[in-house]
């Protein structure tokens, strides 16, 4: 079933429910209104009837005769893979085609081992489309056909709640309409399965009782709806021959004539986890239809604003960053129109940044003589290296020096001396290499300092 018909049910705020028992139709019609439901019942003969019905959403309903409901459980712990598998653990559960069919799954769990279950509700394709006839027949177009024993099962919750005392008795809602019986069966508040029979007959229902539960093995919640609900002898006999072997509480619902058409229009209101409508695929009411194409039209306009949003931010951001860009361009050539002394054009990157290097280095070379004059005089150098080498034992072959590169050649007294030379020449700024070699036969150590690194 789809998911746009509960999405359409949380919205309506009136419908009508309708239970055509035998050739008696019950109508009730259900108004939501600030979190309450209110009931009318409301009778076909009344005149207005049938111009109040149009343009109102009418739920119809498929006897537990003409649909029915089973327990699946898909061996799988992914919901999405179970809802795959269902509809072949379903097939095998049919006496006749699935295609033949029409189904939905509802109420899907996981259970204690960690596989998915789920409730399936079935009805044969020819009774939906003879009940949609029946009901056309009488100017009734049901825009939802719900499932009598399900309908039965969470409006005997509403109605009678169970007591905490309750929670793991059997518990049996049985209607009692003018042409059929139907019981609905769970245990607390967990629905199992729902049964039609033919008669209101204590031994049938007695018979379908020991599926669930023995003779005296444990207390049963009776729940009693329908027309003969008001039959309080008929109630009393049924009740008497039942709790003889099931002995437990038994309650009838109040206004039980209208229960089930009742129950059908709460539903509508009141989407859950056991709602359902076996008026769907190609039997789908144009009502729905229509919303269902609504609601993609809207979708497919959403998608398509929002695209346009996108192309439109998207434009928006590329000309934030080609301002940005451009300003980085501006800004790159201001610079190194600055730093070479002349406009640099178009250059960008590494080829700019080449020819502002290009530029300083040309203009540094010619400045390097002004600049010379602004550094310590090289004699004053000179006069360190001479007190230093007088100082430990320096004798000095070859000197020379510039304002960036020396080169010293000469011998120490000891293999030590020469390392207090290196460290004045580094403080005059000299990143100083020394290379010393064995001591020849007057015992001093020949040594060469060159600009670079110590050893």
């Amino acid at each position: 079933m789809s998911d746009h018909l509960f999405q359409a049910r949380s919205k309506l705020r009136a419908c009508y429910g309708v239970d055509l028992d035998g050739n008696e139709l019950i109508v009730v019609r259900s108004e939501r209104s600030r979190g309450r439901i209110t009931h009318s019942v409301v009778h076909p003969t009344d005149p207005g009837f049938r111009d109040a019905m149009q343009g109102t959403t009418c739920i119809g309903v498929l006897s537990a005769k003409e649909s029915f409901t089973r327990w699946l459980e898909a061996p799988f712990s992914a919901a999405g893979k179970a809802l795959k598998v269902f509809p072949t653990l379903l097939d095998v559960e049919l006496p006749f085609p699935l295609e033949d069919c029409l189904y939905s799954f509802t109420d899907l769990r996981r259970t204690a081992s960690g596989k998915i279950r789920a409730l399936a509700i079935v009805a044969r394709r020819k009774d939906v489309e003879q009940k949609i006839a029946t009901l056309n027949a009488k100017s009734l177009d049901p825009v939802i056909l719900d499932q009598e024993g399900l309908a039965l099962w969470t409006q005997g919750l509403r109605e009678v709640p169970v007591q905490a005392a309750e929670s793991g008795l059997l518990r049996v809602v049985i209607h009692l309409g003018v042409a059929h019986c139907s019981v609905a069966v769970g245990r607390g508040p967990d629905f199992i399965n729902a049964h039609g029979m033919l008669s209101k007959d204590a031994g049938q229902i007695g018979r379908l009782m020991r599926t669930y539960q023995e003779p005296d093995a444990g207390q049963v919640r009776w729940i009693w709806t329908g027309a003969g609900a008001q039959d309080a002898s008929l109630i009393g006999e049924l009740q008497g021959q039942l709790t003889h072997d099931w002995n437990g509480t038994s309650a009838t619902v109040d206004a039980p004539a209208c229960f089930l058409a009742r129950a059908l229009s709460t539903r509508a209101l009141l989407s859950g986890a056991l709602s359902c409508n076996l008026r769907s695929g190609v039997l789908t009411h144009p009502a729905v239809t229509r919303q269902i194409a609504k609601r993609h039209r809207l979708a497919a306009w959403t998608l398509l604003a929002a695209g346009i949003f996108l192309c439109v931010a998207n434009l928006t951001v590329i000309g934030i960053i080609s301002r940005k860009n451009a300003a980085l361009d501006a800004s790159f050539r201001s610079l190194g129109s600055e730093l070479g002394g002349y406009d640099i054009g178009e250059a960008k990157g590494e080829q700019g940044l080449q020819k502002v290097r290009e530029k300083t280095d040309k203009r540094k070379d010619l400045f390097e003589p002004f600049l010379n004059c602004f550094k310590q005089p090289l004699h004053r150098i000179v006069t360190v290296i001479a007190d230093t080498g007088k100082k430990v034992d320096l004798r000095y072959d070859t000197l020379s020096l510039t304002h960036d590169k020396i080169s010293i050649t000469g011998t120490a007294g000891d293999w030590k001396s020469c390392d207090e030379l290196v460290k004045v020449l580094s403080r005059e700024g000299y990143a100083a290499r020394l290379i010393r070699r064995d001591a020849k036969n007057d015992e001093r150590v020949p040594f060469t300092i060159t600009s670079g690194g110590t050893d």
